[in-house]
Parts: structure tokens; C-alpha cells; sequence
């Protein structure tokens, strides 16, 4: 761990590659290693070892938040939005899988889609200012003056918290 810490991919890359053959039960060795392809890019690689963190331990929130970067970087949305929703069902009240099954489907152009996950969002944490700006803007935009003052009500008081 503290390699990685030090920016020394390579040197941590071995060391869990040992760890993880020594133990192949150790679900944060596999966690790490996918975690350090990640940085490299290497997103098959990740995905693999972020697969197996997950079989391990499928309890782990941090494993299966980035099982489903990886899943998205790879092309495969919906195991990504599985994955998030996986997720969802055990933290219903954590807004990122949402946010993030948004950006998955705003990167394709699916703006129907990401606009489900960002209401979807809004509910969980009505007082996100961009989520709610985003939605305002975007109902706005298609005529929904209903939907957009709503929307810009919640901004409003969001904005009066801070």
C-alpha cells in the first residue's frame, strides 16, 4: 500500500501480485491490483481484478463503485448500471451511483436515460445545487415548465442553506 501511496505502480503491481497468489482469497489484493490497472488505463485488467474483489467480498461498496467505472470504460453500461444499482438496493440514500448511472448514459448521448437517474438522484439528495440546476436547465429546455420551476424550487432553497 505504501508504494502505491509513493506513485510506484510497479512496484506495487508485484507486490500484490505476490500477495494475491500467496492468498488468492485476500479480496483487497485483488481490490488493489485493479485499482492500480485502473490508473494505468488498463481497463480489462481492472475490470478482471475488480471482478474478483467483488466475488470475494460483494458487500464492499468501494470494490463494486469501481466494478462499474469499469464496466462503463469498457463498454458494458449496463452491468455498470447493475452494478450501481447493486449498490443502490444496499445505500439507497448514497446519491453517487445514481450520479454515476447518469454520466454513464449522458457519455452515450441517452439524455432520456440520464435524466431518469438524475430525478432519481434528486429524491435521494434533493439539496444537490448542480443536480438540481442541471434538471432545471434541462426541463426548461424541453418546454416541462412544471418540471423546471420545480426543479429550480429546490435549487432556490438549496442555494439559501449554504
Amino acid at each position: 500500500m505504501y508504494t502505491m501511496m509513493k506513485n510506484d505502480n510497479e512496484k506495487a503491481l508485484g507486490y500484490f501480485e505476490r500477495t494475491v497468489k500467496e492468498k488468492p482469497t485476500f479480496a483487497a489484493g485483488w481490490y488493489n491490483l485493479g485499482y492500480i490497472y485502473f490508473q494505468k488505463e488498463d481497463f480489462p485488467r481492472a475490470l478482471d481484478n475488480f471482478r474478483k474483489a467483488a466475488s470475494l467480498d460483494s458487500s464492499d461498496l468501494k470494490t463494486l463503485s469501481n466494478l462499474a467505472m469499469c464496466y462503463n470504460k469498457t463498454g458494458q453500461v449496463d452491468s455498470a448500471v447493475f452494478t450501481n444499482e447493486k449498490i443502490i438496493r444496499s445505500k439507497p440514500n448514497v446519491v453517487m451511483p445514481y450520479l454515476n448511472n447518469a454520466s454513464f448514459y449522458l457519455a452515450r448521448q441517452d439524455s432520456v436515460n440520464a435524466v431518469i437517474w438524475l430525478e432519481k438522484a434528486a429524491v435521494v439528495k434533493p439539496d444537490n445545487i448542480k443536480v438540481t440546476a442541471v434538471l432545471a436547465r434541462y426541463f426548461a429546455g424541453k418546454g416541462n415548465k412544471e418540471k423546471a420551476d420545480h426543479y429550480r424550487e429546490l435549487y432556490n432553497q438549496a442555494q439559501g442553506k449554504q
